[in-house]
């Protein structure tokens, strides 16, 4: 906390405070030792020093903190430091050689360091920031400044200068040292003229002020003590000591002042770094009282003039040139003041006339104000701040309320309101009245008719002379525009309840038929695990595949509602950006291996694996996209690239664009892409299938993330979809640790042979295999792998299951008959295609290639024990060796068709179940028995599945209670979740995910062990 304010009351204080302990304590001192000069003298060696050296640091202070007014005066305020510095090493040499060397300092090495005060202190004087002057305030500085010196250098030769040559003329050193000080004393004399003459810029003139009284006191004492060396009256130890100590105090207090107001201004951020460093604000005309000086001084020299007649030592001549000289000056100075006056004058006289025109300007102002007044269409009025009476009323009055406006004049304004709406009246008047924010408030007002009308009215203080009077309001009829509002209002609950039921509908919608498709995808899925014939495995695989594809089209239809009705939410959540990507590729590896196309993703190398974002409707996109690709494409490829840009900090722009080699699309159907419903061409759509919904959603998606989704194509060379979304980046890895991590040194320096027909697949995976540290060779033909494998030895070759002229498993064979018998071998193969027995391969992967898979597959396949192809798949257990599970588990379902498919699931899966048909029977259920979990259906009669958690749950009962229902649309979930559910499954029901969620669920009573 600052020890100073900033009101001059407290400051002044502050300052008489110090003075006057300095000579109380100093005084005391004094009677405390008055018999004891020799300890007079060694107290003031003592005492000297430090109060030189507090001043010091004081400026030193004042110097660091100053820097916020620019270089300037941070350099002034070092010079004042090193001065009162070089001050105090000759007060502590002058101790040193009295009181330590018992030597006479007069005459010595302190005289250097005392003498060195002066210009020093002079020069920091001078360097502090001052106001530019015109020519006519330079002109009366330098009269001011002349009349002033010339009056002290009169004084000094009379008192100080001639004496002291007339007594030491026979010791030229002592006569120089003792003609030195007065003359530093003149020139320390003039630079305090400067400071209390100009006008420095400084935010405030206190610790100036303080720095002007330390050095004038500092200069009276000098005087004083030379005068009385001369008369050899000064003895060490008197009251003439408390001048220079005063002197010290006051210097050290300026700048300590200067530093508490340099502190409090950085602090409040006053000042504008934008501006030169030099320049600081103006302040105020300093030390105004002091323009009467150099008169006073005149009046001095000449009463010195009369003295010196007296005294024939001194020079009446010179004496006389001096006030010569002082009248000239005075002279000047006046003739200068009488042309300020002149132009304050003109000044005066143009300023009376500026008041004239802003008088006029006022009138016409009010004119118009008066114009405005009466031809306003809304009505404006003043009420009186006492009885709240109206004191004007325009003519709008009449016009809203049919009231003629002179009638109400000197009636309360309230009484126009209607009685419920007074309480609201009443507080706008009081705001108004206490100058509170102005608000806008409807009211509803009394009109000639005896009918009530609303108006918007509000109400602002009216000022006059500073006072406020009254309130100054305006009023506007907005009857009808409220009418308008309430209609809107109506018609917006008409089409809220008409989006409730819409939504209400697709929900039963979306039960309804979910519940069917439940029974018809869960039964053909068990039905296909049974031994069929291949006629009725057919017919079953079409069967489920048809539902699978009613089940997306329901899906698309939600989705697409939900988007349409702003009800979808995007999730935001770090995810595996590649294993998204490869998850979507294995969506369609099946359907893309019916028709033998080559599936490829490209990862660039600046795109980050792991991001932020909703990783469902991500992969909901590109599977969209990619599935369009595959089914509109016969031969060839689809290829997806991946590639980042970074933007703002902690962001990036992904950008994915899928290519394919299909059927293309012309430019005149180019503009139904991306419409709800909207197909390209009905008779593709016809041999294609497809409901045109699945372009419309992605779009929307897409701008839900931040992007933007387009196509190009040409006819029958194919088409490519790109988008971009906004992801935030997740923790960064650098490009260094990439490398670090896909380099191992099992694999560095392996030589690799990539036998592949597809051109761009093999570019890929010799890209990855350099990236590997290893050497890779390339080979497009069974052929011309045969050619180089007869020349060449390879540690590893990968090898495509499907080449143009050789089959792969037969080409596997011929490479472990040759000289790279012992290289290992792995086989890339469609999915759903068996390898023959006479397959000689060491390991092998499906398709589409993953680099990261292909891999970790090649360092597993240089493990000693690594015998088995890692890629085979493990046969489906026979219903005999299903593992029978021990959690007691109790479903919930209405619906019988349902229940004999969730009971068979739960057999195949090693689970047994009891069947409740509500939730009244499942409270029973429960009470006659222990269950581990409860396989939940939330619509039923009589109980739904909500109500039957609520009950449980308040029971205290930690049953694992899981979801298992038709309603799949935004929301359900969370609300199954938040009604105390542990686990959610929608339908159909898969029987994947109903094995995830039991496998979570712990029986009751391994809960309560642990």
């Amino acid at each position: 906390m600052s020890i100073f304010r900033d009101n001059k009351r407290s400051f002044f204080r502050s300052a008489l405070m110090l003075a006057a302990t300095i000579v109380i304590g100093y005084l005391a001192l004094l009677i405390l030792f008055r018999n004891d000069p020799v300890l007079r003298v060694e107290f003031n060696d003592l005492l000297f020093p430090l109060f030189n050296g507090l001043a010091a640091v004081g400026l030193l202070y004042a110097a660091y903190r100053s820097k916020i007014y620019g270089r300037r005066a941070c350099i002034a305020w070092t010079f004042l430091f090193i001065g009162q510095l070089s001050f105090m090493l000759g007060d502590i040499t002058w101790a040193i050689l009295e009181l330590g060397l018992h030597q006479e300092p007069i005459a010595s090495a302190a005289d250097v360091f005392y003498l060195m005060f002066y210009p020093l202190f002079a020069i920091g004087i001078l360097l502090l920031p001052s106001k530019s002057l015109t020519c006519k305030e330079h002109l009366k500085l330098l009269l001011d400044t002349g009349i002033i010196m010339i009056s002290a250098v009169l004084v000094f030769w009379a008192f100080l200068i001639e004496p002291t040559i007339t007594a030491n003329k026979d010791d030229t050193m002592v006569l120089a040292i003792s003609l030195a000080y007065p003359v530093m004393d003149l020139i320390l004399f003039f630079a305090l003229l400067q400071l209390l003459f100009r006008r420095l810029r400084s935010a405030e003139q206190e610790p100036l002020f303080l720095l002007a009284v330390g050095i004038g006191a500092g200069i009276l004492t000098d005087v004083v003590y030379l005068m009385q060396s001369l008369q050899e009256t000064y003895a060490t130890g008197n009251l003439l000591d408390l001048g220079w100590l005063a002197s010290y105090a006051f210097i050290g207090l300026a700048g300590v002042l200067q530093a508490d107001t340099c502190k409090l201004r950085a602090g409040a951020s006053v000042l504008n770094t934008s501006e030169p460093s030099d320049k600081m604000e103006p302040r105020r005309e300093q030390f105004s009282a002091l323009t009467y000086l150099p008169y006073f001084c005149a009046a001095a020299a000449y009463l010195m003039l009369i003295w010196s007649r007296d005294h024939p030592h001194s020079s009446f001549s010179a004496f006389s040139w001096g006030i010569g000289a002082i009248i000239g000056l005075v002279i000047l100075r006046q003739i200068v003041a009488l042309d300020e006056n002149m132009h304050l004058y003109k000044a005066a006289q143009m300023e009376i006339d500026e008041r004239k025109r802003a008088e006029e300007k006022l009138r016409k102002s009010e004119e118009r104000y008066r114009e405005v007044f009466e031809a306003a269409p809304d009505v404006i009025f003043t009420a009186s701040a006492k009885d709240a009476v109206f004191t004007s009323l325009n003519p709008a009055f009449e016009k809203l309320t049919g009231c003629s406006a002179a009638e109400w004049l000197g009636k309360p304004f309230l009484k126009i309101i209607h009685p419920e709406d007074l309480s609201v009246a009443k507080e706008m008047f009081n705001d108004s009245l206490t100058e509170k924010d102005a608000h806008t408030h409807e009211l509803r007002c009394l009109s000639k008719s005896g009918e009530y009308l609303t108006i918007e009215i509000i109400g602002v203080p009216q000022i006059e002379n500073g006072k406020i009077v009254g309130e100054l309001g305006f009023a506007r009829n907005i009857t009808e525009r409220k009418q308008a509002e309430e209609e809107l209002q109506r018609a917006k609950d008409a089409a809220e309840a008409s989006t409730k039921a819409k939504s209400e509908f697709l929900a039963n919608m979306s039960h309804e038929i979910r519940t069917p498709m439940n029974a018809v995808i869960g039964m053909t899925g068990l039905l296909l695990e049974t031994d069929l014939g291949q006629e009725q495995r057919d017919y079953l695989e079409t069967i489920r595949s048809s539902g699978n594809t009613l089940l997306a089209l329901i899906n698309d239809i939600l989705d697409f509602s939900k988007i349409e009705g702003g009800k979808l939410e995007l999730e935001c959540q770090p995810f595996d950006l590649r294993d998204c990507v490869e998850d979507s590729l294995d969506l369609m590896a099946a359907t893309a291996a019916e028709k033998g196309l080559e599936v490829i993703y490209i990862y660039e190398n600046d795109v980050p694996d792991k991001v932020i974002g909703d990783v469902t409707r991500l992969c909901q996109i590109l599977a969209n996209l990619l599935g369009n690709a595959i089914k509109f494409t016969e031969k060839g490829e689809v290829v997806l690239a991946i590639s980042s840009l970074p933007l703002e900090p902690g962001k990036i722009e992904l950008n994915f664009a899928v290519r394919d080699t299909g059927i293309g699309i012309s430019k005149d159907r180019m503009d139904r892409l991306f419409r709800s419903f909207s197909q390209v061409d009905s008779s593709t759509t016809r041999h294609y299938g497809g409901t045109g919904l699945g372009l419309a959603i992605s779009k929307r998606l897409v701008e839900m993330m931040g992007g933007r989704i387009w196509a190009k194509s040409e006819p029958g060379k194919g088409s490519t979809f790109q988008f971009t979304i906004v992801a935030k980046s997740s923790a960064p890895e650098s490009s260094a640790y990439k490398e670090a991590v896909s380099r191992n040194p099992s694999l560095t320096g392996k030589r690799i042979l990539v036998i592949y027909k597809n051109d761009l697949a093999r570019s890929m995976l010799a890209k990855a295999a350099r990236s590997w540290g290893m050497i890779p060779a390339l080979a497009a033909s069974g052929k011309a792998a045969l050619q180089m494998l007869a020349l060449e030895t390879f540690d590893f070759v990968i090898l495509d299951a499907v080449l143009p002229d050789i089959d792969g498993q037969y080409l596997s064979r011929e490479i472990k008959r040759g000289k790279n018998a012992k290289a290992i071998t792995v086989i890339f193969t469609p999915i759903g295609r068996s390898l023959l027995r006479e397959t000689q391969v060491d390991g092998w992967l499906t398709k589409p290639i993953k680099p990261i898979q292909l891999r970790s597959l090649l360092m597993e396949l240089l493990l000693p024990e690594k015998d088995l192809m890692p890629g085979s798949a493990c046969p489906k257990p026979s219903p005999g060796e299903v593992r029978v599970h021990s959690l007691r588990i109790l479903m919930a379902e209405d619906n019988p068709v349902n229940q004999k498919v969730a009971l068979s699931m739960l057999k195949r899966i090693g689970y047994q179940a009891d069947v409740a048909a509500n939730g009244f029977e499942v409270l029973q259920a429960l009470e006659q028995q222990p269950y581990d979990v409860v396989l939940m259906d939330v619509q039923m009669p009589e109980m739904d599945g909500f109500e039957a958690t609520h009950r449980i749950r308040s029971s205290g009962s930690k049953i694992c209670i899981i979801a298992m229902t038709a309603h799949a649309l935004n929301g359900d979930k969370e609300a199954c979740l938040d009604a105390g559910m542990d686990e959610y499954i929608s339908k159909p029901i898969r029987m994947a995910e109903l094995q995830k969620a039991l496998e979570k669920c712990i029986p009751i009573k391994e809960y309560g062990s642990s």
